[in-house]
């Protein structure tokens, strides 16, 4: 794996300046626009250290994303995989809830509001869902009959299904919500968040985290894993947030025979006891 870091300092033109001078034959890509430099660029070269030295020295203000290249063998040999769902509902102004979906909010935080609770089959404009085998309204997943039928032939593990029904009561297309039950321990320390403090809640421990590098595990920690699991950690902010989807290698290697496109699978780290 090769790890590169996707950087946006603020700071003073002349700062910039300098830092541009000093990481850019490095930089995979690099611009400075007005008071602020946007740099892509791997972190094992030495623009990458100086980079890094200057924003520590200077106390500068940055963002900081961390993205992962792997190799096929890499792939081959990961147990489990970070994926990434389609969000077709993402420019719809309307959530589940508010096509009908009840929820109930008797267990949510006293502080923030946030952990209401589904009650009823899920309610949605299933219109949206055409082109897809496999999605989510966040935080539901959904999937189609057909994907149902392959994970039931495969009796891959974690998952339970409920009936997803159209807010105009169209009966096509049939669709049912992934119902996943398993959720993991905490990640290891390793996992890097970013705090965004204008919508974290400490009282529940949501909202406004982000993640910024790969997800790592225990290897202890994965004993009670299924094939399909959530993190404990809910990721994202308001519309964007909730648990994320950790899958077997088997889910990924059936789903890829089937031609069942998510996003992206990403290899989660698991490292030895301790």
């Amino acid at each position: 794996m090769r790890k590169r870091a996707t950087i946006v300092i603020t700071a003073d033109p002349d700062i910039l300046e300098e830092i541009y001078d000093k990481t850019n034959t490095d930089a995979t890509e690099i611009n400075i626009v007005a008071n602020m430099l946007r740099v892509r660029i791997y972190q094992d070269t030495k623009g990458y250290q100086i980079l890094m030295d200057t924003i520590l020295r200077k106390s500068l203000r940055y963002t900081f994303a961390e993205g992962r290249e792997y190799t096929k063998d890499e792939y081959k040999k990961a147990k489990y995989f970070h994926c990434e769902v389609m969000y077709p509902w993402e420019h719809d102004p309307k959530n589940a809830e508010e096509y009908g979906t009840e929820y109930t909010r008797i267990n949510a935080c006293p502080r923030c509001g946030f952990g209401k609770e589904q009650t009823s089959d899920l309610i949605i404009n299933t219109k949206k869902m055409k082109k897809y085998q496999f999605a989510q309204i966040i935080p539901e997943f959904l999937i189609t009959e057909n994907v149902r039928q392959i994970i039931e032939d495969n009796n891959l593990s974690g998952c339970d299904f409920k009936p997803v029904k159209d807010f105009k009561g169209r009966t096509e297309p049939i669709l049912y919500q992934l119902i996943i039950n398993n959720i993991l321990p905490r990640m290891d320390k390793d996992v890097k968040f970013e705090i965004w403090e204008a919508a974290y809640c400490p009282e529940c421990d949501t909202n406004g985290k982000f993640l910024r590098s790969e997800i790592v595990y225990k290897s202890q920690d994965l004993t009670e894993a299924q094939d399909f699991n959530l993190t404990y950690e809910y990721i994202g902010q308001a519309n964007y947030l909730g648990r994320h989807l950790i899958v077997s290698a088997k889910v990924r290697d059936i789903f890829n025979k089937n031609k069942i496109k998510p996003i992206a699978y990403e290899p989660v780290r698991i490292k030895d006891n301790q």
